[in-house]
């Protein structure tokens, strides 16, 4: 257990120390950039998908 916990806080830690590091031009303008992209169908599948699949699993561990 405690090996588990010392390779998963060592990922954790790697992955947030990368993360982390300025992006090299300076990062974009202030504001976010452009105009925010609607939901479209591919979202919409994927969301269905994912509750279809929880919804499967949870009916199971009854």
């Amino acid at each position: 257990m405690k090996r588990l916990l010392l390779i998963f806080s060592l990922l954790l830690l790697t992955v947030l120390v990368s993360t982390a590091q300025p992006t090299p031009g300076g990062g974009g303008p202030p504001g976010g950039g452009g105009p925010p992209v609607p939901i479209t169908g591919l979202e919409i599948l994927i969301g269905g998908g994912v509750l279809i699949g929880a919804r499967y699993i949870t009916k199971k561990k009854k």
